[in-house]
């Protein structure tokens, strides 16, 4: 993830402020995305909590090297939806016996117009550790 660091942007005849709570540059790791964006959110949604993951740009701005990375078996570039599904079944199979989960995952890609989807898959996983 690449964001300039710039607070502020003028553009038209309006100027723009925008906040960030961190700017990762061009040499962060994956995985340093990972700890800080994704990590925390799945280990609240692995406590009950609902969680979204957003990514928006532009074109060839590397959302989805961020999100899936170029090789989900590499470890340095796996993105965040590999590490993030890692982390869910790591959690899994770290909790008590007695507690049964339901996964379920929804992915939503849309190319320019908001009525025009390109994917949308969705699973559903129902795990009873043994």
């Amino acid at each position: 993830m690449c964001i300039r660091d710039r607070s502020t942007w003028e553009g038209d005849e309006n100027k723009y402020n925008f906040g960030f709570d961190r700017i990762f540059g061009p040499e962060t790791r994956q995985v340093d995305v990972f700890n800080f964006a994704a990590k925390p959110l799945i280990d609240n949604v692995m406590q009950g909590y609902n969680g979204t993951i957003f990514a928006y740009g532009q074109t060839s701005c590397g959302k989805t090297f961020t999100m899936e990375g170029p090789n989900i078996h590499d470890s340095e570039y796996k993105g965040i939806i590999p590490r993030m599904m890692d982390r869910v079944f790591e959690v899994i199979l770290n909790a008590s016996e007695n507690i049964e989960f339901t996964v379920r995952c929804l992915s939503l890609i849309h190319i320019s117009e908001p009525t025009r989807l390109l994917s949308i898959s969705y699973a559903v996983f129902c795990l009873k550790k043994k």
